[in-house]
């Protein structure tokens, strides 16, 4: 259900066959553009070019209230509405439902979105942050919290390739730094103490067919390459995690490959037995 919804509101630019030369042998870049208006995007139940890629057999909502299906969804019987948050049932609805949604935004709910907050601020502490699939920008919200400080003088910036997000971000928080863009397209000035990325490699933002770890990798060497301190990467576990539809990721395999390639890596999978901490240090 987190990735029906997610994926619902996920605004994809169309792929281009150009990409930064690092990042040829994978194959992909996503254009820049600017996002409509929240209530244009709701109100028109979201142009079909901004959904996510789906197979043949896969359904496309017409309106904003039918679910996505696929060919797993056979039984008419399962209640439609499985969340703590009332479902949206207008378009003002919509609106605030984007706005304030903590499951728009992939967390179940409150709690678990600031446990999550709460653990990366206690591994980066009082520094820059580059959040790659910033989403609203929540993060630094709750940093600031932490923090003490008002978000107007932390040193943050959130990139997300949703410009609903994004848009919604900017109203909610005008001074904030969001930026739609793919991160596969950040520039080596956009540079910061950490970056961060709280599950968002835990779903497919892209149009392009590599392969889910080469997706993963690339998306890695992006956060290095941008980082001055370290990356920290919150991502689900294959060792317990199963919830349909979401990619998992073996602490294992990530560990034996972060430190054949960077050297000063950190797994922690004592949080939550369904999903654990990636952390390079630089």
């Amino acid at each position: 259900m987190l990735k029906k919804l997610r994926n619902f509101i996920t605004s994809q630019p169309e792929a281009t066959e150009e990409m930064p030369s690092k990042f040829d042998s994978a194959g992909f870049s996503i254009a820049d553009r600017e996002p409509d208006t929240i209530e244009e995007v709701v109100e028109s139940n979201i142009p079909e070019s901004w959904i996510d890629p789906v197979e043949e057999t896969t359904n496309i909502p017409e309106t904003v209230d039918e679910p996505v299906s696929s060919p797993e969804d056979t039984n008419t019987e399962t209640p439609v509405q499985e969340l703590d948050e009332q479902e949206p049932e207008s378009i003002e609805d919509s609106v605030a439902y984007i706005y304030h949604s903590t499951e728009v935004v992939g967390y179940a709910n409150r709690e678990q979105q600031v446990a999550n907050y709460r653990l990366i601020y206690d591994i980066i502490g009082d520094s820059s942050v580059l959040d790659f699939g910033c989403g609203r920008g929540d993060f630094n919200i709750f940093y600031s919290q932490y923090l003490e400080r008002p978000i107007d003088e932390i040193d943050y910036a959130g990139i997300d390739s949703n410009g609903v997000l994004i848009a919604a971000g900017k109203e909610l928080y005008p001074t904030m730094d969001l930026r739609q863009m793919d991160w596969f397209s950040v520039t080596d000035d956009l540079r910061k103490d950490w970056c961060i990325n709280a599950n968002s490699l835990n779903l497919r933002y892209d149009q392009a067919t590599i392969s889910d770890w080469d997706y993963f990798t690339a998306s890695i060497n992006a956060m290095y390459n941008n980082a001055n301190v370290g990356v920290v990467v919150l991502l689900n576990s294959s060792l317990v995690y199963d919830d349909e539809g979401l990619l998992t990721w073996n602490p294992g395999e990530v560990l034996n490959w972060a430190q054949s390639t960077y050297g000063n890596v950190v797994i922690d999978h004592s949080f939550i037995d369904s999903a654990f901490t990636l952390i390079i240090y630089k």
